[in-house]
């Protein structure tokens, strides 16, 4: 029983992490390269999504001189042009940018790379949620601590009956 409340509630404070990595969307491989796109994992409407691009050579090798442009389009008509640029902290060969989504919904995300000339192109929609709760965004180690207080009070209560 006691690793039953121990799983669940390491689950419950497990939940309330956020990638910071983003999350794989589309990936598209030609003769040119291989373009691995990423968007913000469950990103909402007040928050900027983040889009990520991987550019890879015909080698497999990630590439700096590449030409990286997003199109968004919304549920509603609304048109978002983003030129991705080259992100020095993810490694080479990934290019980022960020936009705020005006509406909650559906978006279709088109990304293409320019190589050498050539294009490699990929799409992916990405679902806008909701702006989250002023409480969760202030204070987003609220739910691990009191989760972490039953989980002490739990153990605390019943002395162990395993034998000895």
């Amino acid at each position: 029983m006691r690793w039953a409340i121990i799983f669940i509630l390491s689950m419950a404070c497990a939940s309330a992490c956020v990638a910071d990595g983003g999350q794989l969307h589309a990936t598209a491989s030609t003769k040119v390269g291989q373009l691995s796109v990423f968007a913000s994992f469950n990103p909402t409407v007040d928050q900027p999504l983040e889009i990520k691009a991987l550019v890879q050579d015909s080698t497999g090798h990630p590439t700096r001189t590449a030409r990286v442009v997003a199109w968004i389009d919304g549920p509603q008509g609304q048109h978002l042009e983003l030129e991705l640029v080259p992100e020095r902290s993810d490694g080479p060969g990934m290019y980022a940018a960020r936009a705020t989504p005006p509406t909650v919904g559906q978006w279709h995300v088109a990304v293409t790379a320019t190589l050498n000339g050539r294009h490699l192109s990929a799409e992916c929609v990405v679902e806008i949620q909701p702006a989250a709760p002023a409480l969760a965004q202030r204070w987003p180690w609220l739910l691990p601590v009191p989760a972490g207080l039953l989980l002490w009070v739990a153990c605390r209560r019943r002395p162990s009956t395993l034998p000895t």
